[in-house]
C-alpha cells in the first residue's frame, strides 16, 4: 500500500496495532528525541524532523548531543529504521505527526508560539486525509484549536479540515502534554501516564492507540484544552511548591533549624502532604543555566532526595587555609565558582548571616570574609536571584494572563460582560 494513500480511522488504528504505522516526530530536542527512541524500541518506523541541520547530521551519523542519551541508543534506533531529516515534504509519507517544538517567552515576556506556527505552516502543504497530528509543546489552553488547526486548514492545498464530528473526513488532531523529566532515572518513561485530549472521540482513540504502544497507561480527557490546562496545572503546582520550600529553607537557616529534618518529619503524614525539597531552580528547562550542578531540577524533586543539601555542600566544602569543612552551614542560595580562601586579618562577621560559616582548624572559631566583601557578594547574589525569579514569575504570569484573556473572550461570546475573571482580579500578577 503506498505511503501517501489516504487512511480511514479503522485502517490507521490497525496499522498502529500491527506496528506498520509511520511516525514522524518534529523537534529532536529533549522531548522529541526520547519519544522517538521509545517508538523505535517498540518496532514502529520513525522519522525525526528538525530544522537544525547539525542535529540531523549528528543523528544520522549515529551520535547524540543529549548527555543522558548515549550514542548506542541512536544506533539501535537506526538499525530499526530510524532516520532524521530536515525535509518537511516527507511528512506526506507519515501516518502520524507529533509536534515537540519549544515555546519560550518573547522579549515582551509573552508566550512565543512562533515555533508552533512555523511548524504548522511547514506541515500544512504536505498534510493528507486520515493523518493524525498531535501537539506536545507546553502552551496555554486554546492553542491547539485557535492556533494550530486554523493554520493547518488554511495552508492545505486540498482544503482538508480537522475532523470535529464523528464520520467527517479530514485529518485528526489531538493534544498530549509532554511529561519528560530529565535527570529522573527512578521512573521508567513507559510508566509515566500519558494525558490525551482529541478534538473529537476518534482522534482521542487513535492517539491513545498510538501512545499505548509505548506507555503503560493513557489518560483520555474531553478536549485539547483540557489536556493543555492539565499541563499548566502540573507546572504551576511544581512552581508554587518548590518556591515555598525555598523560602522556608532560608527561614530555617536563620532560625538554625534543619529544613530537611522538618521535611522528613512532615512526609510521614500519610495524607494531604507531598514532599518538595530546596532546589537551585524550579526544575525542567527553568533551571538557571549558570548553575553547573548536574542532574539538578525536577528529576531530583521526583526522587524525593535532598538535592540542595548535596549540591550546595559541594561548593561550601571549599575550606579556608588550614580550615575544615566540618562547621559549614548549608545555604540554598547559589553562587559563581568556589569561594576565595580566607587570609589572616579578615574581620569577623556575625556567624548567623546567610553565608556559610567556616571554622579555624586550630581554635574552631567561626571565620568569615570582612563585611565589605560580604556585602558585595550578597548584593551580587540577590541581584541574580531576583533576575531569575522575575523571569520565572513573568513566564507563569504570562500563561495565566493568556488563560484570563481566553476566559474573558468566552464570557463575551456567551453573552456575559467579559472582563478579567474574578480569580485573576483577586490575585493580580505579582510582577505588576
Amino acid at each position: 500500500m503506498p505511503e501517501s494513500v489516504s487512511l480511514s480511522a479503522t485502517t490507521l488504528e490497525s496499522r498502529i496495532a500491527s506496528r506498520q504505522a509511520r511516525v514522524g516526530v518534529i523537534g529532536m530536542g529533549y522531548v522529541g528525541l526520547p519519544l522517538t527512541l521509545l517508538f523505535s524500541e517498540q518496532g514502529l518506523r520513525v522519522s525525526g524532523f528538525d530544522i537544525d541541520q547539525a542535529k540531523v547530521d549528528q543523528l544520522n551519523a549515529g551520535s547524540s548531543y543529549i548527555v543522558r542519551i548515549p550514542a548506542s541508543e541512536i544506533q539501535e534506533a537506526q538499525a530499526a529504521g530510524f532516520r532524521a531529516t530536515s525535509a518537511y515534504t516527507d511528512i506526506s509519507e507519515m501516518d502520524t505527526i507529533i509536534v515537540c517544538v519549544p515555546t519560550p517567552l518573547d522579549k515582551y515576556h509573552q508566550p512565543d508560539l512562533s515555533f508552533i506556527e512555523q511548524t504548522a505552516r511547514a506541515i500544512a502543504p504536505n498534510l493528507r486525509e486520515g493523518q493524525l497530528v498531535i501537539l506536545e509543546s507546553t502552551t496555554y489552553p486554546g492553542t491547539t484549536e485557535e492556533v494550530l488547526i486554523p493554520i493547518l486548514e488554511a495552508g492545505n492545498p486540498d482544503g482538508l479540515r480537522a475532523v470535529r464530528k464523528h464520520g467527517e473526513s479530514g485529518f485528526y488532531v489531538a493534544f498530549s502534554p509532554e511529561r519528560e523529566d530529565p535527570g529522573n532515572d527512578t521512573v521508567a518513561r513507559r510508566d509515566i501516564p500519558k494525558v490525551i485530549g482529541g478534538l473529537e472521540a476518534t482522534a482521542t482513540k487513535l492517539a491513545s492507540a498510538l501512545y499505548g504502544t509505548i506507555f503503560n497507561h493513557t489518560v483520555p480527557v474531553s478536549s485539547p484544552a483540557a489536556a493543555e490546562m492539565t499541563k499548566l496545572l502540573e507546572n504551576i503546582y511544581r512552581c508554587v511548591n518548590i518556591a515555598l520550600v525555598n523560602e522556608l529553607k532560608q527561614l530555617c537557616d536563620r532560625m538554625h533549624i534543619d529544613i530537611f529534618e522538618v521535611i522528613d518529619a512532615a512526609k510521614t503524614k500519610p495524607f494531604g502532604f507531598q514532599a518538595f525539597y530546596p532546589d537551585p531552580g524550579l526544575g525542567a528547562q527553568e533551571v538557571p543555566e549558570r548553575l553547573a550542578h548536574p542532574g539538578a531540577g525536577a528529576g531530583l524533586q521526583a526522587r524525593h532526595r535532598r538535592p540542595a543539601r548535596v549540591a550546595f555542600a559541594h561548593h561550601h566544602r571549599t575550606s579556608a587555609q588550614g580550615g575544615s569543612a566540618g562547621g559549614v552551614q548549608r545555604s540554598l542560595l547559589p553562587h559563581r565558582g568556589p569561594r576565595p580562601p580566607l587570609r589572616a586579618g579578615h574581620d569577623l562577621h556575625s556567624a548567623g548571616g546567610p553565608w556559610p560559616v567556616r571554622r579555624c582548624a586550630d581554635c574552631d572559631r567561626p571565620q568569615q570574609l570582612r563585611l565589605s566583601a560580604h556585602r558585595r557578594r550578597v548584593e551580587d547574589r540577590d541581584r541574580h536571584a531576583q533576575r531569575d525569579e522575575g523571569h520565572r514569575r513573568r513566564k507563569h504570569c504570562a500563561l495565566l494572563g493568556a488563560v484570563g484573556t481566553r476566559l474573558s473572550h468566552l464570557s463575551r461570546k456567551s453573552g456575559g460582560e467579559g472582563g478579567a475573571p474574578e480569580i485573576l482580579k483577586a490575585h493580580p500578577c505579582p510582577v505588576t
